[in-house]
């Protein structure tokens, strides 16, 4: 059903932890998974400096090099989790900035967010503007190729049940 990582220039990306339920749902294979933990609670609390010091080093470089990056989430409010309709826009405009140096506009919901990120990019501390920009340097694309699966979960919060998930395709 799923062949999207049988391409070598697609990565996916589990959003830790109800990410973990794509395993599952679209018969992804463990070993050709990778994890990131975009945390909603930190959009809503507006904490972008953590956001952006807290991801994975592998998502970066990979995006940095020109793979497309699937990030799989499920919420269990809304279909599309807070982490993805306003966090990754976010992430997309500061790296917009630091490796191409290009404003972009960014939409969170319809709404044209771009003095509010830029703002947020004004207030970031430099060791995690140093942090994204290390990445620069391996540059092999013009843009940001990233990709969300997201769905609605009623299994927020059960980790026993995300812990067999891994365990038996371990």
């Amino acid at each position: 059903m799923w062949d999207y990582w049988k391409v070598g220039s697609v990565k996916h990306f589990l959003n830790l932890t109800n990410g973990i339920e794509a395993i599952k749902k679209y018969d992804i294979n463990l070993e050709k998974c990778h994890f990131i933990n975009i945390k909603s609670t930190y959009c809503e609390q507006k904490l972008w400096d953590k956001i952006l010091v807290n991801l994975d080093n592998d998502f970066l470089l990979n995006l940095a090099i020109g793979n497309e990056c699937i990030i799989y989430d499920f919420s269990n409010k809304k279909k599309i989790p807070r982490s993805v309709w306003q966090g990754i826009p976010f992430i997309e405009y500061i790296l917009n900035i630091i490796w191409f140096r290009r404003k972009t506009t960014p939409f969170v919901r319809g709404i044209n967010v771009q003095n509010y990120f830029w703002n947020c990019y004004k207030e970031l501390s430099n060791s995690t503007i140093s942090k994204i920009k290390y990445y620069r340097k391996f540059l092999n694309t013009n843009n940001i190729k990233i990709r969300c699966i997201c769905d609605k979960t009623n299994l927020d919060g059960k980790y026993a049940y995300y812990k067999d998930i891994l365990l038996n395709e371990n």
